[in-house]
């Protein structure tokens, strides 16, 4: 049992191009084929043996060589005891440097640590001591591209996650950007072994309004200076030969050594800390440094817009 003939006929063959944005650049692009198929063996030859049949293109398989369009579906009908007319269905998508991204914005709202209100006074108490464990809702804006692409390279796109935009991006100046995840689906499956078809390339990325500080340092830890050491400053006379008369010279040292309180107790709470080290006793004067926490990239490079 087995197909003995296959032949294309030339009045099944058909296309249609659907758009649900109306959009060339998005649109799909269907192909059918019609096949003549004949058998010979009446009583085994059923639609499966048609269906496997090397002669009638199979699932995955390109429409006349051109990788941008697989075969979906195959359809095959008895319309005599040894012939059916087989249906096949092919489906694809344009280039994918013609196709548009797909984008969509949304809130994320989350709760962080703050050390100064509003208008960048220090939370403190009556007696000037610093308040802990206050928050405050942060709204990110979180934007989200899909957009085709020919191949996926995991290794291009992990450069860019966990990194902070150098450049304007989505109208964002440079500093705002935080690139929080990067996925990718193959847009084919089947067909040749060595073909990758067209990736659907997804990424997120989470823009963060500055509390305190300029653009460039949104996503930076900050943190007040504070500890529990504290550098000072202390005279020492300089080593001479023991027969001279001379006045010994000085010199000035710094050393850690711990805070104490006012019973001579070292302290287990931090104290604020001036920018040298030293004790700072106004807590109008705290002082807060800046450290970098991710890396930096440059978005353009991604190809999303």
């Amino acid at each position: 049992m087995s197909v003995v003939d296959a032949t294309e006929v030339w009045s099944r063959h058909g296309a249609t191009i659907t758009s649900e944005k109306a959009s060339p650049a998005d649109a799909v692009i269907a192909f059918t084929q019609g096949y003549f198929v004949v058998v010979d063996d009446v009583a085994n030859d059923d639609a499966e043996v048609v269906r496997l049949s090397p002669l009638v293109p199979q699932i995955g398989d390109y429409y006349r060589g051109d990788p941008r369009y697989r075969c979906k579906s195959v359809t095959p009908r008895r319309v005599s005891p040894i012939v059916y007319m087989v249906d096949v269905g092919y489906e694809g998508l344009p280039d994918p440097e013609l196709s548009r991204p797909s984008i969509s914005w949304s809130p994320v709202i989350s709760n962080e640590a703050v050390d100064r209100d509003y208008y960048g006074r220090p939370l403190i108490n009556a007696v000037g001591e610093p308040v802990q464990g206050l928050t405050r809702m942060i709204t990110d804006r979180q934007l989200t591209i899909t957009r085709r692409y020919e191949t996926y390279s995991p290794l291009f796109w992990d450069s860019f996650e966990n990194t902070i935009n150098e450049d304007v991006f989505a109208g964002y100046p440079a500093g705002r950007g935080l690139v929080t995840g990067v996925s990718a689906q193959n847009q084919f499956s089947g067909g040749e072994a060595d073909d990758q078809g067209y990736w659907n390339i997804t990424v997120s990325i989470l823009f963060r309004k500055p509390f305190l500080v300029t653009d460039q340092f949104a996503w930076w830890h900050r943190f007040r200076h504070e500890g529990t050491f504290k550098y000072v400053s202390a005279a020492a006379p300089t080593p001479a030969p023991v027969d001279t008369d001379e006045d010994l010279p000085t010199i000035t040292y710094t050393q850690i050594v711990p805070i104490l309180d006012g019973t001579g107790q070292r302290k287990t709470t931090p104290t604020l800390l001036k920018l040298d080290g030293t004790v700072e006793d106004n807590p109008n004067n705290a002082v807060w440094l800046l450290r970098p926490t991710y890396g930096l990239s440059t978005y353009a490079d991604m190809g999303l817009l």
